[in-house]
């Protein structure tokens, strides 16, 4: 007998739920087991009804279906299909099973869609972590709803332009009925003959067409000293918390941040596609969304997530969940790989700043709770803002002489030093570059085509600087380890005294950020070469005991 199978879509990695089905010649019943939720328990009345209204039998004998593994909790609708074609494989007779591909024992089958009482079948969405457990499983043949075939597909070549998966893809059919998804599995062994000729070109190289440029419209000029750090940090994936009075372009600088973002690779475009079909599980519109061909295109997780949490975010909106009915990713992990804008940091509550520290340190999120223990990813980049003050003006101590125009500030000395004591130690050491923001005045004759070529020209350096750092030391300075940057330091004369007044984090933070500096500086040069004293110097300038915080 066929084995059919559903997306488990409780568990953070996408695997299946199996159904097996028992019958027997006692009093008509119809049993599901295996810990269903409530929505799954109420898939007997749209499965009995939905067989009857395609024009086929449901089976007068005793049924009992279990769906496995059964000691973890079911829920969703995703899996009547399944149910449905469990059913009437396990009571066929075997005459009409003998020339279909339900005669193989070694076929599987994963249905995903949810059936309505006219035997018709609904969008369920997470087509990602759908074709990714019936690929990983093994599963020959992936059975959607017919408005979602194209998503389907799409997302099934973006996983083999990943090459995740060394075995072969599974097959992908749509199907509007379910007793065209009955047919169809009775005609024989399943292939790619179930694609339209209109599927097949709208998807003839998904991958590329989904990608968009981001936009420069509406950027101002950014000061000198601004731009390098940020394209430093962009290229070397690095932490940046930019300090300054108000009017000095402090969240201008996140849109720049944003529209030099690279794309992702394409394993980061397939983790961030299933982090976010799982956290959009819950949400009303998540069918509709993924329902449509054209959902993919307008989603900007084809370029490195940018994700932006202001001052009235909680710990478990950025943390996330986990309970019984599974575990749900919260900001940290959905912009893993990406960018998380904390603009006003310093505005935000202490609860909720202090959970930067593991994510920035590990980059993961460990969630403890009294049903299980679950690590998520959350390998970001902090880009954060904030004033000096609660005024938002300069304070004295550390005015810049080349920026008079600033305001000054108008706060008592000691309600500046409570307001910077906001930023925890912790959080400042674990923190790149911090840096104080000084206003860039706009020229005379300002042209919007002008920031266009010079947006393109940085992000051309940041891409180039970042394939000639993974190409040197196959992983970028901010994201290495320790040890990485000891290996890469070992045959080095530097002197140690030069970072006498720093800790092992913040060495190992400007040796990181001088190599970033030093690649971003010799971008035309043949080979990298290891930063010298100017660079080192420069690194550790950005440190927040240099700058006095």
């Amino acid at each position: 007998m066929s084995q059919f199978a559903s997306l488990l879509n409780t568990e953070l990695k996408p695997v299946v739920q199996w159904a097996e089905v028992s019958s027997s010649l006692q009093i008509p019943a119809f049993h599901i087991v295996g810990l269903p939720g409530r929505e799954v328990a109420e898939a007997r009345e749209r499965v009995r009804a939905a067989i009857e209204a395609s024009g086929l039998e449901f089976p007068r004998r005793r049924v009992v279906l279990n769906l496995s593994p059964a000691y973890i909790p079911k829920r969703g609708t995703g899996a009547d299909l399944t149910i449905a074609l469990a059913v009437l494989a396990s009571c066929a007779s075997e005459a009409s099973l003998r020339k279909s591909a339900l005669s193989d024992p070694n076929f599987r089958v994963l249905a995903w869609a949810e059936l309505g009482l006219d035997g018709s079948l609904k969008n369920m969405g997470q087509l990602t972590r759908a074709v990714y457990a019936c690929w990983s499983s093994g599963i020959q043949q992936l059975i959607v709803a017919e408005s979602e075939l194209t998503s389907a597909i799409a997302a099934r070549e973006l996983i083999a332009g990943a090459r995740i998966f060394e075995t072969p893809a599974p097959a992908v059919c749509g199907v509007s009925r379910l007793e065209e998804a009955w047919s169809f599995l009775q005609k024989g062994p399943a292939s790619d003959r179930s694609y339209s000729i209109e599927a097949q070109k709208s998807v003839e190289n998904p991958v590329k067409t989904l990608r968009f440029p981001p936009a420069s419209n509406g950027l101002l000029p950014l000061s000198p000293s601004l731009e390098r750090a940020i394209g430093v940090s962009i290229a070397g994936a690095h932490h940046l918390m930019i300090l300054g009075p108000k009017g000095t372009g402090k969240s201008h600088s996140l849109s720049w941040i944003r529209a030099l973002q690279p794309e992702a690779p394409l394993f980061l475009q397939v983790q961030q596609r299933l982090l976010n079909e799982l956290e959009s599980e819950k949400k009303q519109d998540a069918r509709s969304h993924a329902a449509s061909p054209s959902a993919h295109t307008c989603n900007s997780t084809e370029l490195l997530p940018f994700r932006t949490v202001g001052a009235h975010a909680r710990p478990a909106a950025l943390l996330g969940s986990c309970h019984a009915g599974g575990v749900r990713p919260g900001e940290f992990s959905l912009a893993n790989g990406g960018v998380l804008v904390a603009d006003e940091i310093l505005e935000w509550p202490r609860d909720t700043r202090e959970c930067l520290r593991e994510p920035m340190e590990s980059g993961t999120v460990t969630l403890t709770r009294a049903q299980a223990s679950v690590e998520l990813p959350a390998r970001f980049r902090l880009a954060a803002t904030g004033n000096l003050c609660p005024c938002g003006g300069w304070p004295p101590e550390l005015r810049l002489s080349d920026d008079l125009n600033a305001p000054s500030c108008r706060c008592s000395p000691h309600e500046r030093t409570r307001y910077l004591k906001k930023l925890s130690g912790p959080v400042l050491d674990r923190t790149d570059l911090v840096l104080l923001a000084q206003r860039a005045p706009v020229a005379a004759g300002f042209a919007r085509d002008q920031m266009e070529g010079r947006t393109s020209l940085l992000r051309q350096r940041i891409a180039l600087t970042q394939e000639r750092m993974l190409k040197a030391w196959k992983a970028l300075p901010g994201e290495m380890s320790g040890a990485q940057i000891e290996e890469i330091f070992s045959g080095s004369t530097g002197d140690q005294d030069f970072f006498r007044d720093f800790s092992l984090r913040g060495r190992h933070k400007i040796l990181r950020l001088a190599l970033s500096l030093s690649a971003w500086d010799h971008t035309n040069e043949n080979q990298l070469k290891l930063p010298g004293l100017a660079h080192l110097t420069e690194a550790s300038l950005y440190r927040p005991e240099r700058l006095g915080i």
